[in-house]
């Protein structure tokens, strides 16, 4: 097309030419940005629609991912912890910080199960970490459509983990969910690759670990499997 163009436009000489050759180029260039601005905005579509969904557990075979903005960093020495035992108001609130960052239907409520709980107060901030197991309680309706469907085959008590939580509690405040528990032992942060407990990570601190004396993962929840055993 464009040597026909410059066959139409013979007579115009060396100059012409040159500026119908900046004009086809000039309306080539225009064309691209259009092509990639709507996959760009495809993209940031797909990517929005991502973040409605539902928080996953972290298993070994999934492994984790390292977020380029970390929450604030808690104090994480091997030691500076106490074991602390909670109440049941305790075990309320934190059924509900699980209700609530799990998303299941009001429908359904959740227990902390009888034996499960490991929990521990880091001295220097205040702050109480929990990890621990729920179940679905008897009068769970966990479908809408079926209220027969067993909850235990529904998400998230389906997945591996599913169960679990990591909780926190600044001195007297309210206790919210940070993420599920890895799978199948707790993780300390790797400081070799940025991890630190906090909101969005399955990440306890080493001191709360220790504080209740519990296996847990040596290397960080990139390997689970690799154990430090008390």
């Amino acid at each position: 097309m464009l040597q026909s163009a410059l066959m139409r436009h013979a007579p115009l000489g060396r100059v012409g030419t040159v500026l119908l050759l900046a004009v086809v180029a000039a309306s080539c260039s225009s064309q691209g940005p259009s092509t990639r601005l709507g996959t760009s905005g495809t993209t940031g579509a797909t990517s929005a629609s991502s973040s409605d969904q539902s928080p996953v557990p972290t298993t070994a075979s999934s492994g984790t991912t390292t977020s380029s903005v970390s929450p604030p960093a808690v104090p994480n020495p091997p030691s500076g912890a106490t074991a602390t035992t909670l109440s049941s108001s305790d075990m309320t609130d934190i059924a509900s910080a699980f209700e609530s960052f799990a998303r299941i239907p009001p429908s359904c409520q959740v227990a902390v199960v009888s034996g499960s709980v490991k929990a521990a107060t880091v001295l220097a901030t205040s702050t109480t970490w929990a990890f621990l197991r729920v179940a679905p309680t008897s009068t769970c309706r966990i479908s809408a459509v079926d209220p027969t469907a067993d909850p235990k085959t529904a998400y998230p008590f389906a997945l591996p983990g599913g169960d679990t939580g990591i909780f926190q509690r600044v001195a007297s405040g309210a206790w919210s969910m940070n993420y599920f528990e890895t799978v199948p032992f707790p993780c300390p942060p790797n400081t070799a690759l940025g991890e630190s407990p906090g909101p969005g990570s399955p990440i306890v601190p080493l001191s709360v670990l220790n504080a209740v004396r519990t296996s847990y993962a040596s290397s960080g929840c990139q390997d689970p499997y690799a154990i430090h055993e008390h």
